[in-house]
């Protein structure tokens, strides 16, 4: 499509984000997980990866490039009836803060575009940015302004070595940082805590993802029965309980997700979510109740069982 703002199919809760739409101005992503990424996927599929191919290789999308005269962008907030009212996300299928964003300043001047669009009436909506970058704290005055809600994908606690999952990416200790820094500024915060990393013990013996020498220490085993009379051992990277215990006084919401793949959670990992989803949601019903959401295809782990 030529527009600039796009209807967004994210399976969020409607009542945290009705009527979403997505701006996606970057193509590529310098974080480039490890884990299975559907924005990657689906970038490849339809062909929309960065001139140079390399999907770390970031790059301002071409239709966006026009936003250096900013009135194109007005012009489509104006002249869609449909917008005015509109969840926006920053962003779907980009993170809104790669390292480019310091040269670009892109984002930055969607967010002074959805300003005046707000002072003129023409969009009263709300404004989402998910994002993994703690550059985004430089523009949060503008944030605030807007009454932005700003939201970061968490993949394990405090002390994780993200690396094996997420190379380029910042740390998760820094992330979380950064979403107490902006509630400290009076900014409303969400955390995206997918996806729910499990390692099933075989995989290793497999050689499949992730290229573990040893299992670091502060990834704890989880024993799960299985349907030979024994147990599986899983590795629970995530370990979300522990996630929402450090960051619920300063998180306003929280959304959990599965490990994927064909939008369906790993057949794998299954019993693993079977088993210990409940105590996710105990957490949650005790340090945020009424403040979560868990995407459908997670929860039907549960309906299923």
């Amino acid at each position: 499509m030529n527009n600039l703002v796009n209807r967004c199919n994210f399976p969020w809760d409607k009542a945290f984000a009705p009527n979403l739409h997505a701006i996606n101005h970057y193509l590529g992503c310098s974080f480039d997980c490890q884990y299975p990424c559907w924005a990657k996927d689906l970038a490849t599929r339809f062909k929309r990866l960065p001139s140079t191919g390399n999907w770390r290789g970031v790059e301002v999308a071409p239709k966006f490039k026009r936003l250096r005269y900013i009135e194109g962008f007005l012009e489509e907030l104006y002249t869609r009836p449909s917008l005015k009212r509109a969840t926006i996300l920053l962003s779907s299928t980009c993170d809104p803060y790669p390292p480019l964003e310091k040269k670009e300043v892109l984002t930055f001047s969607i967010l002074k575009t959805l300003q005046r669009a707000k002072d003129k009436g023409c969009w009263e909506g709300k404004l989402l940015i998910l994002t993994k970058s703690p550059l985004v704290l430089e523009d949060w005055e503008t944030l605030k302004d807007l009454n932005a809600w700003v939201g970061f994908t968490l993949t394990t606690p405090s002390g994780v070595d993200t690396k094996p999952w997420e190379p380029y990416a910042p740390s998760n200790a820094k992330r979380i940082g950064t979403l107490r820094g902006l509630h400290l500024r009076g900014i409303k915060t969400f955390a995206s805590i997918e996806p729910l990393l499990a390692l099933l013990s075989r995989f290793e013996a497999w050689g499949v993802w992730p290229p573990f020498g040893n299992v670091p220490e502060n990834i704890p085993a989880v024993y799960v029965p299985n349907n030979m009379g024994g147990h599986d051992r899983f590795y629970d990277i995530t370990q979300p309980v522990r996630i929402i215990e450090a960051t619920h006084e300063f998180v306003n919401y929280f959304i959990l997700g599965s490990w994927n793949r064909g939008g369906k959670p790993l057949k794998d990992l299954v019993p693993f979510y079977r088993q210990e989803l409940p105590k996710v949601i105990e957490a949650l019903e005790r340090y945020a109740p009424g403040r979560y959401f868990i995407k459908p295809e997670l929860e039907k782990v549960l309906e299923d069982g």
